[in-house]
């Protein structure tokens, strides 16, 4: 499961223990493409390009289009499996890959974790990603968790993605702490419908949360460099790029005692290999490591 824009400075208050993942790319499309395939950005080219039609505008991706994936590989296996995704991003860069997908705009937490598990009841052996979208632009969290905390929803542009990104001296002076406001309670309401769907996954599910990027929010701008090798570096705890570039990470299994806060260095892109040795198929093709394994603390 994968919380989009999920800043390494605000960890889930949900029964899992956290600990800080490398980002395996700093927006969405080329980081679910490494978290489904086990390769980097520069490795796999699912990378942001200019558009042919304006030099200085961003076009989507291409999709990969390798053999090996994860939701293939675990489709081999028995495994029936399933994409919810939370907005269209995610789903550009995965549709076709799973048995089942289901794409939404802008779906609500509850909404995209409700059809999972409508999904899931009476299959035995599975594999899902579930993409929420509630901390990625626009943020819209219901009104009563708004209201609870004091945001001031009358400010321009303050759920958006592109108002003041790249100059916050134009803000008004409290825009970017109401923004992390609405961003907090937004994380909230997520926190409030994870704590149902977890106590019912604990005792027979492999469960990993991880956010895909981090969120800027000031630190740095909207966009950078996506096609920048997030490797395993001390260098990215500190400056700009470290709201971007770390990401919370939680893992549970069912069965073995494995805490991921105990572990150093993890990666996004980490993730075919640790669910497939999680699960009892191991398959080295994947690059990365798996979490299950001892990991030097950088």
């Amino acid at each position: 499961m994968t919380i989009d824009a999920l800043r390494p400075d605000f960890v889930p208050d949900i029964p899992l223990k956290f600990t800080k993942a490398i980002a395996s790319g700093t927006w969405t499309f080329p980081s679910v493409t490494s978290i489904q395939i086990g390769l980097y950005p520069h490795e796999h080219g699912a990378v942001a390009h200019n558009d042919p039609n304006d030099g200085e505008a961003l076009a989507l991706p291409k999709q990969y289009d390798g053999s090996l994936t994860l939701p293939a590989f675990l489709g081999q296996a028995g495994f029936d499996t399933y994409l919810g995704a939370g907005f269209i991003n995610p789903f550009l860069a995965l549709q076709g890959w799973f048995e089942t997908h289901r794409v939404y705009g802008d779906a609500d937490a509850e909404t995209i974790i409700t059809d999972y598990q409508d999904w899931r009841t009476s299959r035995e052996r599975t594999y899902a990603y579930l993409q929420l979208s509630g901390l990625h632009a626009p943020i819209e969290p219901p009104a009563e968790y708004a209201r609870k905390n004091g945001v001031d929803g009358s400010l321009d542009g303050l759920s958006s993605l592109e108002k003041y990104a790249n100059n916050f001296e134009e803000a008004p002076s409290d825009w970017r702490e109401q923004r992390l406001s609405l961003y907090q309670v937004a994380l909230e309401y997520i926190e409030d419908i994870l704590q149902k769907i977890i106590s019912d996954l604990m005792n027979d599910t492999l469960l990993i949360v991880i956010g895909d990027h981090g969120e800027g929010c000031g630190n740095t701008t909207s966009w950078i460099n996506s096609s920048l090798i997030l490797g395993r570096s001390t260098a990215l705890d500190t400056g700009k790029l470290h709201m971007i570039a770390r990401v919370p990470a939680a893992i549970r299994h069912p069965n073995r005692d494995l805490n991921a806060s105990e572990r150093g260095c993890l990666s996004g892109r980490d993730l075919p290999k640790t669910v497939s040795s999680g699960l009892g198929i191991e398959d080295s093709s994947f690059g990365g490591m798996s979490w299950f394994e001892a990991i030097l603390l950088c």
